[in-house]
This record gives C-alpha cells, sequence and structure tokens, in this order.
C-alpha cells in the first residue's frame, strides 16, 4: 500500500520520518446497473424531490439539512475548508502522563 503522507517530526537534531497509510482501500470495479429482461443500462437522472421535473447540473447546489432547514454551501466555502498541504506535523503542545492513560483505556 502507498503512503498518502510522508514527513518528518523534528526535535531540534532529532528527525522521526513519518509515514501516514489510508485505514481503506479503494476498489477499482465500477458496475452498471442493468435491466434484467434485456441488459439495457439503468440511467439516473437529477429529478426535483417536489416537483418531479429533471435538474440541470448547472441548477444544482451542494448542502446539508440541519434541523429541517438545508445550509447551502458554494465553492468559496470549499475552498475555505481546503487542508493546507505540507510536509511537516505542527506538534503544539504535550499532555501529562496521566490524561495519555485515562486516553489508553477508551482505545481498548
Amino acid at each position: 500500500m502507498r503512503a498518502i503522507w510522508t514527513g518528518a517530526i523534528s526535535f531540534g537534531l532529532i528527525n522521526i520520518p513519518i509515514k501516514i497509510y489510508s485505514a481503506i482501500e479503494t476498489s477499482t470495479l465500477d458496475l452498471d446497473m442493468l435491466d434484467k429482461k434485456d441488459h439495457s443500462n439503468i440511467k439516473f437522472k437529477r429529478v426535483n424531490e417536489a416537483t418531479g421535473k429533471e435538474v440541470a447540473y448547472e441548477d444544482i447546489v451542494k448542502g446539508f439539512k440541519i434541523e429541517e432547514k438545508y445550509i447551502v454551501l458554494d465553492d468559496e466555502d470549499f475552498e475555505a475548508a481546503d487542508a493546507i498541504k505540507s510536509k511537516t506535523i505542527d506538534i503544539l503542545s504535550f499532555t501529562n502522563e496521566h490524561i495519555a492513560g485515562e486516553f489508553d483505556l477508551l482505545l481498548c
């Protein structure tokens, strides 16, 4: 499996190489849905749930539902959420041993 990120943790003169691997593997098998009778390909249409009419791609926006109301996201929202790519991991602080021990118990 190929690493999705490589970098290092550095403490002054000490350099620890790090590789991060994905927890899942993707499959390349792409199956089509076919009609059982004549094996014709089944097409999906973008249909408005309220009107039943087909919607063009340029009229579709992305959003998520909170308390029965949709919050619509635009391209700027996705750009703002884009992670900054870096070859380093910034360690902001360390925790004391007692708290880390409690975390280990949660993982079991």
